[in-house]
C-alpha cells in the first residue's frame, strides 16, 4: 500500500511537471533524495513514468485482488501472485536496462552509497531503503537500512 502510495504520487508529479520543478508540494523531497542517485526521478523521464503508470493503473490491482485472494485462501492467488512478481522483474528491467545500455547517463554511479542506492542492485528496494533513510532522518530516528527486512 505505501509503495503504491509513493508511485502514485510520483506519476503525479511527473503529470504536472516533475519532482524538481514541484519541490514545495508535500513528499517531493523524496523523489528529489532518491534523485541524487538518479536523476530521472527528479524530472520527467518517459520511460519511467510510462512503467510507473503501468504499474499503478494495472499491478496494484492486481496486489489488491492478491491480498484479497491469499485472505480467502482462494486457489487462484499463486497465479496472480506469479503475474504481479513477473510485472515487478519485468518494470525493474525496462525502467533500468536502457540507462545501462546507454552507459547510465542518469546515474550517479560516482559513491559507493549512491551506487547502493541506485537500480544496479535491485533497484526498487533500493528505491525503498532510500525513501525509508529519508523519512527517518526527517523524523531524527536511526534506522539501519543494510540489515532492515522489506
Amino acid at each position: 500500500m505505501n509503495a503504491l502510495r509513493a508511485e502514485l504520487y510520483y506519476v503525479v508529479l511527473s503529470w504536472f511537471g516533475g519532482a524538481e520543478r514541484l519541490q514545495h508540494l508535500p513528499l517531493a523531497w523524496v523523489w528529489m533524495e532518491y534523485g541524487k542517485a538518479d536523476r530521472r526521478w527528479q524530472q520527467v523521464d518517459a520511460t519511467v513514468m510510462s512503467i510507473e503508470l503501468a504499474t499503478v493503473g494495472f499491478v496494484a490491482p492486481l496486489c489488491f485482488l492478491l491480498v484479497y485472494g491469499i485472505y480467502h485462501r482462494r486457489p487462484w492467488r499463486h497465479f496472480v501472485q506469479v503475474i504481479v512478481c513477473v510485472c515487478e522483474l519485468y518494470g525493474g528491467w525496462m525502467t533500468f536496462a536502457p540507462e545501462w545500455l546507454t552507459g547510465s547517463p542518469s546515474l550517479d554511479t560516482s559513491t559507493f552509497k549512491l551506487l547502493y542506492a541506485s537500480p544496479s542492485s535491485a533497484g526498487r528496494i533500493c528505491k525503498r531503503c532510500t525513501m525509508t533513510r529519508v523519512v527517518a532522518d526527517a523524523i531524527n530516528v536511526d534506522v539501519d537500512v543494510d540489515v532492515m527486512r522489506l
